[in-house]
């Protein structure tokens, strides 16, 4: 069922609409977390001043310690500092998983339900869905350090991507 003509084509010629109302959601929510997850490795940032030294000027940050982009935990004279330390760590490492699965998820996620209506929806929602929940639990294990959960939230969120593309190449072959 091919469009002739394009001033004519809409969007659910193409997509189901459960898949970009699915879709949709799950791009809202994996934002919303990454911007609570920023947030969050921001805060830590302040607390163990490692924050750009112009930084100073927000307030948050140890008074006498001078502000730095990194500091090694000897640096660290005050226990709260090495705490801090260890905590802006652990969420710097999440905002960068994020940012090397969240990026080509979203597009596969797209492109998947774009392509819904020459390809298989059901495989589409489960990746979706999969990918959202993977992310999500990726965060919340790595942040409370769950060891084998973050590995099965991390690997959730990689077979959802996988299944999306799948489901692209089935749509299109």
């Amino acid at each position: 069922d091919s469009i002739t003509n394009m001033a004519d084509a809409n969007i659910l010629d193409v997509a189901d609409k459960v898949a970009l109302q699915v879709t949709g959601m799950v791009t809202l929510v994996i934002w919303l977390k990454m911007i609570v997850t920023g947030s969050i490795q921001g805060n830590w940032r302040f607390k163990a001043n490692i924050r750009a030294p112009e930084d100073a000027v927000w307030g948050q940050h140890n008074e006498g310690v001078a502000l730095k982009f990194s500091r090694t935990a000897a640096e660290a004279t005050d226990p709260s500092i090495g705490t801090a330390l260890e905590r802006a760590e652990r969420w710097t490492r999440i905002v960068a998983n994020d940012l090397e699965n969240i990026p080509v998820g979203l597009v596969a996620a797209w492109a998947s339900a774009l392509l819904t209506k020459s390809g298989n929806l059901n495989l589409h929602l489960a990746g979706v869905i999969m990918l959202g929940v993977g992310r999500l639990g990726h965060t919340y294990c790595y942040a409370y350090q769950l060891g084998r959960p973050i590995t099965a939230s991390y690997a959730i969120g990689v077979v959802g991507t996988l299944l999306m593309l799948v489901q692209i190449l089935l749509a299109v072959f």
